[in-house]
């Protein structure tokens, strides 16, 4: 007995050890997608006072390349913040997944204490 009580102790840890683990990269996950968010916010604001700038004082072919510099910087940040936003989806999938075995394994136990 006591050492299914053992057991399922040492499940109730990995649990709550699963469930923290999941908090921290979901932190670390929003936290990288926020600096992201903040490097397009930027991106957009230059692109702006960029343009306003630019009117009428430049080549057109100049201010097409500034441009395409511009969308290809920002196709790279949105790439960036569509796999932070992958990594917290998976990690909550994995984490679901790790909880559910988990669970199910101490109920057993917790079972055959009764």
């Amino acid at each position: 007995k006591q050492e299914v009580q053992a057991a399922v102790h040492r499940l109730q840890m990995l649990l709550r050890m699963a469930e923290i683990t999941k908090l921290e990269e979901h932190i670390k996950c929003s936290r990288r997608a926020d600096a992201i968010k903040e490097e397009k916010l930027g991106l957009l604001t230059y692109n702006l006072a960029s343009a306003e700038s630019q009117i009428a004082l430049d080549s057109e072919e100049a201010s097409q390349k500034r441009q395409a510099v511009r969308e290809e910087r920002m196709a790279a940040l949105n790439k960036k913040h569509k796999a932070e936003e992958d990594k917290m989806k998976t990690n909550e999938e994995s984490y679901n997944t790790q909880s559910k075995r988990l669970k199910e394994k101490l109920r057993e136990l917790e079972a055959n204490l009764a």
